[in-house]
């Protein structure tokens, strides 16, 4: 693991301002707006019962995986769902988003396409049967901004009902050697961190993140 053997991990969720290249994050609903596909406001049935992010870091790109479980309380819904991959507030001079190397989804194990809709948002035509519960899979990769930087914004997750049930986030180094050093930060309550010389686990209950959350990885290699 030639340059990869001593690895510095950095993980914080920031505003995302501070964290122009994002690339992928939590399913949000969308709506039009003067002809331009926007985030809505809060869905009053749907909720992210939970959800599991897995970023897995390879020596010059990353894989994230992650799964949602939506549970609707309501009637049969079917709405569009975006899935962002970077955010208009963003100054354009700081330039354009990395794209991704590849993306596949899946709903209740069946694929599904999601196509661009801008340079922002990725989208998809969803029903979500009433009472019920579905599950939404993402698995996409992506190269580092820099070399050194990935980071998935969470802040999408707070447009859905009520708070997130569970949230779990976990970043696996174990492909580029393990780490040398982890800062990490959650700012939710009763949120648990498990460490090991490879892999970082943050869990959150009931977790209801800021609209702005970003949870941001730097690797350094001497």
């Amino acid at each position: 693991m030639k340059g990869f053997s001593k690895i510095s991990f950095s993980l914080l969720f920031v505003a995302f301002l501070f964290a122009p290249y994002a690339l992928m994050a939590d399913i949000a609903p969308l709506q039009a707006t003067g002809g331009a596909v926007a985030a809505k406001s809060k869905h009053e049935t749907i909720r992210m019962a939970s959800e599991e992010v897995t970023v897995r870091l390879q020596k010059a790109s990353y894989t994230v995986e992650a799964v949602f479980q939506m549970h609707n309380s309501g009637e049969t819904t079917t709405m569009r769902v975006g899935f962002p991959k970077g955010d208009e507030r963003i100054n354009p001079e700081l330039g354009g988003f990395p794209e991704f190397t590849q993306f596949h989804s899946w709903l209740d194990g069946k694929q599904v396409q999601f196509s661009k809709e801008n340079d922002c948002w990725l989208a998809a035509q969803v029903t979500f049967p009433g009472n019920a519960t579905t599950t939404v899979r993402i698995l996409y990769e992506a190269n580092y901004y820099r070399g050194t930087y990935a980071s998935y914004i969470v802040g999408t997750g707070s447009l859905w009902k009520d708070s997130i049930g569970k949230a779990v986030f976990i970043v696996d180094g174990s492909a580029i050697g393990g780490s040398t050093g982890f800062s990490a930060g959650l700012n939710a309550p009763n949120s648990r961190r498990l460490l090991t010389e490879e892999a970082l686990r943050i869990e959150a209950n009931d977790y209801a993140p800021d609209p702005k959350a970003v949870l941001g990885v730097q690797i350094s290699c001497p």
